[in-house]
Formats: structure tokens, C-alpha cells, sequence
């Protein structure tokens, strides 16, 4: 369920924006609403983690920035 969701949360390129502070306010944006859609859901990344296959490419893309 964690996965289907945060799929959905924006990842920005640094080809696509090239302030690193506006890729972070994206991503954050974009999880925020993601977060506000789907009550609960923080509360099962909380429990369970976000271990998904978009967590990694969001922890990738920020470490390879």
C-alpha cells in the first residue's frame, strides 16, 4: 500500500530544476499532499517504515545530487 502511494510523490530532477533548494521544496510539497490525501499513511511509514522501491529511488536521487 506504502508503495502505490508514494509513487506518487514528486522526485525532481536536477536536469529538471537545477536550484537544489526548489527540488527540496518540490519533493516536500508534493509529500505533503501526498501525506494529506491518505490519512493514516504516515502513520504506517512511521510503524512499518518506507522501505519501498520509491523510497530507495527518493533516497538515491537525493544522495546522487
Amino acid at each position: 500500500m506504502i508503495e502505490a502511494v508514494m509513487v506518487r510523490v514528486a522526485m525532481p530532477d536536477a536536469n529538471d530544476e537545477a536550484d537544489p533548494w526548489e527540488r527540496i521544496r518540490i519533493h516536500v510539497r508534493s509529500l505533503m499532499s501526498t501525506l494529506d490525501a491518505f490519512p493514516g499513511l504516515d502513520s504506517l511509514i512511521a510503524r512499518y517504515g518506507d522501505s519501498s522501491t520509491a523510497a530507495r529511488i527518493r533516497q538515491d536521487g537525493w544522495s546522487s545530487s
